[in-house]
């Protein structure tokens, strides 16, 4: 059943996420390497995204990381906090990631 209720993570916790997230992709900027998903990713990761227990529709947003899913899945290197989505779909950045 998808999650229609707002218990997201603290806000401290969303916010972790997001500096992780815009660190890999910077880190993607200065190795060259791509730093916008293909549409045809976006789209296999939506999907996974709207199977998912933990996917708000209200809000389009995932329960467990908090990020709004339209943007986070535009990412190439963004993670699904579940590793729901393949990790070879995703760039090499984290592994510059210090919140992880």
């Amino acid at each position: 059943m998808k999650q229609e209720n707002n218990q997201y993570p603290s806000k401290f916790e969303q916010a972790k996420s997001l500096v992780s997230l815009v660190q890999d992709a910077i880190v993607d900027v200065m190795k060259g390497e791509q730093v916008f998903s293909t549409d045809e990713l976006k789209e296999k990761r939506m999907a996974i995204c709207k199977s998912c227990d933990q996917y708000n529709e209200k809000h389009n947003r995932c329960m467990k990381c908090g990020c709004f899913l339209d943007k986070k899945v535009s990412l190439s290197s963004a993670r699904c906090p579940l590793d729901k989505w393949d990790g070879s779909e995703t760039g090499s950045a984290d592994f510059y990631n210090m919140f992880n």
